[in-house]
């Protein structure tokens, strides 16, 4: 089971610093597939400008959407394992939040 994460205000305050930047580019360059799934991620996942979602409900959405799962991992793995967990519909992921000294 993947943790709950409690984010402070600095970090969600990133996420809504980033979530504007890139949300404008989405609209520009983003296919529509993208765009698609990024709705779906709002809906059933909490993606919003002053929400971060939790990995966990992710997981649980693209299990039942694609039954691919995410895996929490500390850092870099190497490709070999990254690769294999694909094969295994596993997507292999870190969870963190930009510095907010530098957001972008």
């Amino acid at each position: 089971e993947i943790p709950t994460t409690e984010y402070t205000a600095d970090e969600t305050e990133t996420w809504g610093i980033v979530w504007d930047t890139m949300e404008s580019l989405w609209q520009k360059y983003a296919c529509k597939e993208y765009l698609s799934s990024m709705n779906l991620m709002k809906k059933h996942c909490g993606y919003s400008r002053d929400t971060i979602p939790q990995l966990s409900t992710i997981s649980s959405f693209l299990k039942l959407q694609t039954d691919v799962r995410l895996r929490p991992v500390a850092g870099l793995i190497s490709s070999r394992d990254f690769l294999n967990g694909l094969a295994f519909r596993t997507f292999f992921c870190t969870q963190y939040i930009r510095h907010p000294s530098k957001p972008l």
